[in-house]
């Protein structure tokens, strides 16, 4: 007969992430099924010997509660040595005013839930980090002091060398390809609803670094769609593709249709333009990885203002 068609690298990792994501749902049923099952022999024993069942299974969860942070931030410590380096460049926080330094702050969480709950393996850095003044206020009151990531008052220049550094920006000619662990990838921690040019590439261009877009528009199919994209949803598609997605897939689940996504797609979770390099490595999370529905930066409710990339 005729040989068999290798399939191509793209289509096998497409096809490993869709039977994973077969298995988590069966594996979702089979505990909701579990779940009614116990809840309907519970209804059948006497009032007194639930209460008592109830009792010890409120006391196991809180055991777990705590067995689960520390196994959290333990996974968390590994993904700040092992990951692969992501930072959030801070030293625009001048250009903001009070409701754009909230923004700023509630972005910041959305991005550190997504990397607790996320599979891949990051290790994010926070550079000119304040520590004074209104926005470390918020940040302080916000817990941040808490997270386990590394936190920089140096610039970024200071921290990591030009020629390891891939700058996020929607002005930049070139598009974002394969990640590499041996590069620090950078977000501009920038909110700005009159949507200012080229602030993230010309700060690239002053470090002398190299200035990489996300293929916003290839993605969502037109050329109508504003390119500038929220922090924590830049965040979400490096980690999409570090756990085997592509860029245009990550983008179209994460931007909503309201935003000119008509691809078919929807928000949460990814698939994945450029496959990524770097392997995914085991996490652990304990709460949903998408607080809310993200996406391009729009000057609306929920904190999601306009920013830079």
């Amino acid at each position: 007969g005729e040989p068999r068609k290798r399939l191509p690298k793209s289509a096998k990792k497409r096809l490993r992430y869709e039977r994973r994501r077969e298995k988590r749902k069966e594996k979702k049923q089979h505990e909701r099924e579990e779940r009614k099952r116990k809840r309907e022999e519970a209804q059948a024993l006497p009032a007194e010997e639930r209460q008592e069942i109830a009792g010890a299974a409120k006391h196991e969860k809180r055991i777990r509660s705590r067995e689960g942070r520390a196994q959290l931030r333990e996974d968390l410590q590994r993904k700040l040595a092992e990951g692969l380096r992501v930072a959030v460049d801070l030293s625009f926080n001048g250009l903001h005013n009070e409701a754009e330094e909230k923004s700023l702050v509630k972005q910041l969480t959305y991005v550190y839930r997504a990397h607790k709950c996320s599979t891949a393996s990051v290790s994010l850095h926070l550079t000119s980090y304040p520590s004074e003044g209104d926005t470390a206020d918020l940040m302080r009151d916000t817990g941040m002091a808490s997270w386990v990531v590394h936190r920089h008052e140096q610039r970024l220049a200071e921290v990591f060398p030009a020629q390891d550094v891939v700058y996020f920006s929607p002005d930049a000619p070139e598009v974002a390809g394969e990640l590499s662990r041996e590069k620090v990838y950078v977000i501009g921690g920038i909110v700005d609803r009159t949507k200012r040019k080229n602030d993230t590439l010309n700060a690239a261009k002053e470090m002398g670094a190299s200035c990489v877009r996300l293929p916003v528009r290839e993605a969502l199919g037109h050329n109508k769609v504003s390119p500038v994209l929220n922090i924590d949803t830049v965040f979400s598609a490096v980690l999409r593709v570090l756990e085997g997605s592509t860029w245009v897939d990550a983008l179209r689940e994460l931007i909503p249709a309201r935003h000119g996504n008509s691809s078919g797609f929807t928000a949460p979770p990814g698939v994945g333009a450029e496959a990524a390099a770097v392997p995914a490595a085991a996490g652990h999370g304990e709460e949903a990885c998408w607080p809310g529905d993200g996406g391009l930066a729009d000057g609306g409710g929920g904190g999601g203002d306009d920013d830079d990339d």
